[in-house]
């Protein structure tokens, strides 16, 4: 490969390296506009942040520029989205999931323990059977077991 080749790489990995790194506040944002962080994994985001600091360590210890750029901003964009991830679980956030926890723990044996409504990402509507549909639609009687 030659040096002009290299170079030109290495700048391309630079610049999505940045853009990765920069990404990560896309989530912080939309944690912040939703009010909440409940659908993100903040051991994700601690994992992503300790692996940018690892790198960043790395860098320093071998004095590469681009290394070291683009990891102290990806500590520094997921430190921030982990800090907006913490804030929005504040106390309200953690009694709340731990309710949940407990009304799992005091279902009844032999009972299911609470969960969310079968509803939820469907439209409202009475539920009919195949058969009914079947006759509803006109297509004639159909033989029922």
């Amino acid at each position: 490969m030659t040096p002009a080749t290299t170079q030109l790489l290495g700048a391309a990995a630079t610049l999505y390296g940045l853009g990765g790194a920069l990404s990560v506040l896309l989530q912080a944002r939309r944690m912040h506009v939703r009010g909440t962080s409940g659908d993100v994994s903040v051991r994700f985001l601690a994992v992503y942040v300790g692996g940018f600091a690892v790198w960043l360590l790395y860098g320093l210890g071998i004095g590469d520029v681009p290394v070291i750029v683009v990891h102290a901003v990806g500590l520094l964009c997921g430190t921030v989205t982990l800090a907006v991830a913490l804030r929005l679980r504040g106390p309200t956030a953690v009694a709340a999931s731990r309710s949940a926890g407990e009304d799992r723990a005091r279902a009844r044996p032999g009972q299911p323990a609470p969960r969310e409504p079968e509803h939820r990402g469907r439209p409202l509507g009475v539920r009919i059977g195949l058969v009914e549909r079947v006759e509803t639609l006109g297509c004639g009687s159909v033989p029922t077991s």
